[in-house]
C-alpha cells in the first residue's frame, strides 16, 4: 500500500522569500498567485504576503481575480494577465480588478466599457503572445 503524498506549505518561508527578493532588487515585489497560487492556495498565500507588505498581485484569469478580491478585500491592486475579453468587463468592474491589456481589440473593449486603470503588455517578440 502506497502512502499518500503530503504537501506542506510553509508560509513563513514564503514570507522570507518575499522579503529577500525585495531587499535584493530594492523595489516593491508584486506576487503572481495564478493557478490557485500554483496549487498552494492563492488566498492564504496572498493574505500572508499582504501581511508582509505586498499590495499588488497578479493572476491569470478573471475568475481568479474575482476570487482573490473576495479573499483579500478591497485594499490590494489585482491585475489579470489574460486581458479583457467580452463579458468579463463586468466581472472586472464588479470586483475592482484590472486587466493587463495585450491586444488592440482588448484596449478598444476596455475603453468602450469606460476604461480605467489597467496594465499594458508590450509584445517584444520574447514571450508567448
Amino acid at each position: 500500500m502506497q502512502t499518500p503524498a503530503v504537501l506542506s506549505v510553509d508560509l513563513n518561508a514564503l514570507a522570507r522569500n518575499y522579503h529577500t527578493l525585495g531587499a535584493q532588487i530594492g523595489a516593491p515585489v508584486h506576487p503572481v498567485v495564478k493557478a490557485d497560487g500554483y496549487g498552494l492556495g492563492a488566498g492564504p498565500c496572498a493574505q500572508r504576503l499582504m501581511d508582509e507588505g505586498a499590495r499588488t498581485f497578479f493572476v491569470a484569469r478573471a475568475a481568479e481575480g474575482v476570487a482573490l478580491r473576495t479573499a483579500l478585500g478591497p485594499e490590494p491592486i489585482i491585475y489579470v494577465l489574460d486581458g479583457c475579453h467580452g463579458a468579463v468587463v463586468n466581472d472586472f468592474r464588479a470586483a475592482a480588478v484590472r486587466p493587463v491589456l495585450n491586444q488592440p481589440a482588448q484596449m478598444a473593449a476596455w475603453a468602450a466599457a469606460g476604461g480605467g486603470a489597467c496594465g499594458l503588455q508590450i509584445d517584444t517578440g520574447m514571450n508567448r503572445i
